[in-house]
């Protein structure tokens, strides 16, 4: 796979929403590319803070806003 179609998958992989034939593609994809695997770093971190550390529930609006915006991100 390409970073292209890795990056799509990005989120789904992080939430464990991925067969395990796709789980390790990506698995083995992420030992060779450093880029991909920066990025599932920095993804995965920002929901652990959020999931952790979050003070307060995030408004449906900005939960869905985040949402989108990752996802979009993730498609480059």
């Amino acid at each position: 796979m390409k970073c292209k179609e890795i990056k799509k998958t990005l989120i789904d992989y992080i939430d464990g929403n991925i067969d395990n034939d796709l789980k390790m593609i990506l698995k083995e994809h992420l030992k060779h590319c450093k880029t991909c695997s920066e990025q599932v770093k920095l993804l995965d971190k920002v929901v652990e803070i959020y999931r952790k550390d979050s003070p307060f529930p995030l408004p449906d609006e900005m939960g869905k806003e985040l949402l989108k915006t990752v996802k979009k991100y993730c498609k480059k």
